[in-house]
């Protein structure tokens, strides 16, 4: 699974890098994900393509394992998403991909955005 955080602002997205590592710890995710660096439309894309959002990808470790676990109340999926919650009501865009190619953009509450993460998991 990786998760894209996008927003038009560059200063947001360096603003969210600083502030990832800190809100996986307190959510006890840390060591499920991987972070990039901030893409911003002043550096351009890895492959020379203009970006016109700038852009975090969160690449999870071992989605098998929190997949099983996650299901339970209080799971990987619960935390995870009042984590994502806390990005979209700050206007950025979250963007899961599953392992199938699959995307959705992330919406609403925790627990809409915790239900739609076990339904594109599921597959």
């Amino acid at each position: 699974m990786k998760i894209q955080l996008a927003s038009p602002d560059p200063k947001l997205i360096k603003q969210l890098a600083e502030e990832i590592p800190a809100t996986l710890t307190t959510a006890g995710l840390e060591t499920q994900f991987s972070v990039s660096e901030p893409i911003t439309p002043e550096s351009g894309s890895h492959r020379g393509d203009p970006v016109t959002l700038a852009m975090i990808i969160l690449s999870a470790v071992s989605a098998g394992g929190a997949v099983t676990v996650g299901m339970g109340k209080d799971g990987f999926f619960t935390r995870l998403a009042k984590v994502l919650e806390a990005w979209v009501t700050r206007k950025v865009e979250v963007t899961i991909e599953a392992e199938n190619g699959q995307k959705i953009q992330l919406s609403g509450s925790a627990g809409h955005i915790e239900r739609m993460l076990k339904e594109q998991l599921k597959h």
